[in-house]
């Protein structure tokens, strides 16, 4: 979890919490369905980082899900110099999110200013997502110039909305199965998923 030329700075990991979220459909007919929300968030409360100097988070997808949030909350400026904090809504964080590689200003899959509004991913891929979050125009704060000193202070928060087991597709609505593995003739079939229409 190390990254950087000499391997020296960290990317922190998002840990997740399980809670069951049941949605009503509108249908009579069709029973309510189960939804995991999987709220996740950084070990630190609290990250500051100066302008211009990406922190790095990862994050993983174990099921299939239907929308991944990115958000950042108490977004504050805080100025070493004079050791206090003020609101930072003119900063902005770009949020750059990429499957499987650390992510950049140009070679991204998804990005958006998160403290504009937060980044909604539907229908992400199965794996590990890494996360840069990027301080940008924070000298402007100051009037088009910085001691250096200046960080923005934010915390990291992440929710997926996946599906119950045997589950799947927009809303939740469709069955999905798994078939099992099978030995033919020394070599091995994989095991694939596969969705089917709900039962009305």
């Amino acid at each position: 979890m190390m990254k950087g030329e000499l391997c020296n700075s960290t990317v922190y990991p998002l840990s997740c919490t399980v809670s069951d979220v049941y949605n009503s459909m509108k249908d009579t007919v069709t029973k309510p369905m189960m939804e995991n929300v999987m709220s996740c968030k950084s070990n630190l409360d609290t990250i500051c980082a100066q302008e211009g100097v990406p922190e790095l988070y990862s994050l993983d997808v174990t099921n299939m899900a239907e929308e991944l949030t990115i958000m950042v909350a108490n977004v504050k400026l805080n100025t070493t110099a004079s050791n206090n904090t003020s609101s930072a809504n003119d900063v902005s964080l770009m949020g750059f999110v990429r499957h499987g590689a650390i992510p950049s200003e140009t070679l991204h899959d998804y990005s958006s200013d998160l403290n504009k509004a937060p980044l909604i991913i539907r229908y992400p891929l199965i794996g590990r997502l890494y996360i840069s979050i990027l301080p940008v125009n924070v000298s402007k704060k100051f009037g088009g110039t910085s001691d250096g000193n200046s960080k923005v202070c934010y915390s990291i928060e992440s929710q997926v909305l996946q599906c119950a087991f045997g589950k799947a597709g927009p809303n939740c609505t469709m069955d999905s199965y798994t078939l099992q593995v099978v030995w033919i003739a020394g070599c091995i079939s994989v095991s694939i998923f596969f969705l089917a229409g709900a039962l009305s």
